[in-house]
């Protein structure tokens, strides 16, 4: 016996402004979201063209405004891919306006005495966007090179991040910045999901998988698990899942990524971890 249908939710999708036009909608092979820990999150578009006439249009332009209910802010179209065989499909890939920004801004010069928490604050301010980061004790002169090797705004974010032993997260037009230790003990304030595992049906897996390891310096252990849709939409990066029957895999987790289809229907693909606690402080030395 099948379940039901999955339909790509174009209804929720808003084209600068505007719903998606009617040849593009009858086509939409899926729309999916796509978060995680370190990485510019996506909103993609997936359209069959049987007859290779959507080249053009909103959709077609880089930078174009998209809006989703459910996720706040706006995304943005930042890349398009072309698949070319009988017919073309086409992959309009969105990302957050304030992640684009970041990623397209280069600011020459350093900021001396300024700690990594302090810039990343300063820097997503000036976008227009907010900022949630761990305290950093470290003082230093940061800044972007004027010259062949410059770097954007986030190019500087990702490499503080790699310097510190810390991590990044852009979650609906908020950057959270910091040890993911810090996160995993509520020190962002994020949301925390009730799971379960053959306990309840409101909170219930659909799957799990977990393991814990001695191999790795940074994380104990890894629990990965899928969930109706309506348990795991609004599930981000960094919030944090409440285990409840898998023995000893229960507790505590951290959401490492999100990944689903925007068809109502689901499922929902959750990897989380637990960090261990830091060696050192991070951005104290």
């Amino acid at each position: 016996m099948t379940g039901p249908a999955r339909v790509p939710s174009a209804d929720l999708v808003r084209i600068a402004g505007g719903k998606i036009r009617a040849d593009i909608t009858e086509n939409i092979l899926d729309i999916s979201l796509d978060y995680a820990v370190g990485q510019v999150n996506e909103l993609t578009i997936s359209v069959a063209d049987p007859t290779g006439i959507l080249d053009n249009g909103a959709l077609a332009n880089l930078g174009t405004s998209v809006t989703v209910t459910g996720t706040a802010g706006t995304w943005e179209v930042g890349a398009i891919d072309a698949d070319y065989g009988a017919g073309i499909t086409w992959s309009y890939r969105c990302r957050s306006r304030l992640a684009r920004q970041l990623r397209n801004r280069y600011k020459v010069g350093a900021e001396r005495e300024v700690s990594p928490s302090e810039w990343v604050t300063r820097r997503v301010r000036e976008l227009g966007g907010r900022a949630i980061c761990q305290t950093s004790t470290k003082r230093t002169a940061i800044g972007q090179a004027g010259n062949e090797d410059a770097q954007s705004s986030l190019g500087v974010l990702e490499q503080l991040a790699g310097d510190l032993e810390w991590a990044w997260v852009e979650r609906d037009g908020v950057i959270y910045f910091g040890d993911p230790h810090w996160a995993f003990t509520g020190g962002a304030a994020t949301p925390t999901w009730p799971v379960t595992w053959k306990l309840d049906e409101a909170t219930d897996a659909m799957t799990a998988s977990a393991a814990f390891s001695d191999d790795d310096v940074e994380m104990a252990g890894s629990l990965d698990v899928t969930l109706p849709y309506g348990a795991g939409a609004r599930i981000r990066p960094w919030d944090r899942l409440r285990v409840r029957g898998l023995g000893q895999y229960d507790g505590t987790w951290l959401v490492e990524s999100v990944a689903f289809p925007l068809d109502s229907v689901g499922p929902v693909s959750v990897q989380t971890n637990r960090p261990r606690k830091p060696r050192r402080k991070g951005g104290s030395s």
